[in-house]
């Protein structure tokens, strides 16, 4: 999503980056040797839609904050909005089936006799 792998991922990001011209890729993808493992775009525009169709990530925001324990030392937070991290989260299908909702316990072993904490 939208590429078949990270194989093909690497392969559109050195695509898009290499400042090729659109003929130029359009050419490179004709080529027999991309055609005997074709990549799932097929032309440069193909490309451009697939990489303009990725979701974008959360903006990160700053602003410059004054702490009372340091009136003369301002400080730059940054911040992104956890709405929209969330909704980001939602919407990538790598985090698909991998989120929990609730609260669960977890062991070390199948007797249940060691329990597994962690942070996350």
């Amino acid at each position: 999503y939208p590429f078949a792998g990270l194989d093909e991922w690497e392969l559109a990001k050195w695509l898009s980056t290499t400042g090729l011209p659109n003929t130029q890729i359009d050419a490179f993808l004709k080529l027999s040797w991309v055609k005997s493992s074709p990549p799932s775009f097929k032309t440069s525009a193909d490309l451009v839609n697939r990489i303009e169709s990725l979701p974008s990530v959360p903006v990160w925001t700053g602003k410059w904050i004054t702490l009372p324990e340091a009136p003369l030392d301002p400080q730059l937070l940054l911040y992104q909005n956890p709405v929209e991290c969330l909704e980001w989260l939602e919407a990538n299908p790598d985090f698909s089936g991998d989120k929990d909702y609730v609260p669960y316990e977890e062991y070390l072993n199948k007797d249940h006799t060691g329990r597994w904490y962690s942070e996350m």
